[in-house]
């Protein structure tokens, strides 16, 4: 708002000043230049070279422009069937099978077998990692089935042989428990880094399933495992559905 005044000075001439009023509400005019308060907050080169550092270029701008501010993340919404997974938002984890758990299995074989129960839910497992007891016990119940040809089938030979030859010397054996106890006898004299060498079974790197020959889906479920076998698995990793006259479905995974 603003008004008129007149002043009558000497000489009978009139001169008019304008007074200005300021509103109330526009508060105090700003005077051009730096504040004190912005100088005293003014950083040097070196302050922003550790704030480059330690922050962020863009932490660093975002500050000298005003607008740096603490930003909370949004929890990464869950995976959805055309949403796969990501980083963010970690997928389901794998399923896993109390008869499997007990099979005492390394990694990569596990994983197989896993997955091979997963697909073919029909399928049951024999066995898995063995000690040398349990291992002497299963060879002699297929030597009591095929007493000359399911050594053979053994890649250590020179182990295998030394068991064909107790076979041999004890013909009287023809029961399992006799037959185990006389392959253990010679398991015995082994050390330890040999006897690894005789089955996969004993480090855990195999295990059997129950063959099912006449499952509509025997083919598919052999063919996937070694498939499976060979993928996962370091060089000699395979299915095997024979051992000499024997159907055994032995499934071998190394590490």
């Amino acid at each position: 708002m603003s008004r008129i005044e007149p002043i009558i000075k000497e000489g009978g001439s009139v001169m008019h000043l304008k007074d200005e009023q300021r509103s109330l509400d526009q508060g105090p005019v700003r005077r051009a230049g730096p504040h004190p308060e912005t100088e005293r907050a003014r950083l040097d080169a070196s302050q922003l070279r550790f704030l480059q550092r330690t922050v962020g270029n863009a932490s660093v701008t975002a500050l000298l422009e005003g607008r740096l501010g603490v930003q909370r993340e949004a929890p990464a919404p869950p995976a959805t069937a055309d949403k796969p997974a990501t980083a963010d938002a970690p997928a389901t984890a794998e399923k896993t099978y109390p008869e499997i758990d007990a099979l005492d299995l390394q990694p990569k074989a596990k994983k197989v077998a896993t997955a091979l129960k997963t697909k073919y839910s029909q399928i049951t497992f024999n066995s898995g990692k063995r000690d040398a007891a349990a291992q002497a016990s299963a060879m002699a119940a297929n030597v009591v089935q095929d007493r000359t040809g399911y050594l053979g089938t053994y890649k250590a030979t020179d182990l295998a042989k030394q068991l064909q030859d107790w076979v041999d010397k004890n013909p009287k054996a023809t029961d399992q428990a006799s037959i185990a106890a006389g392959l253990k006898s010679v398991m015995d004299t082994w050390a330890n880094k040999d006897l690894l060498r005789l089955s996969k079974h004993l480090t855990g790197e195999a295990f059997d399933m129950q063959p099912i020959e006449s499952d509509k889906q025997a083919a598919d479920i052999k063919k996937d495992a070694a498939e499976m076998a060979k993928k996962e698995g370091s060089s000699g990793s395979d299915f095997l559905e024979k051992e000499g006259n024997l159907t055994r479905w032995h499934v071998q995974v190394f590490e």
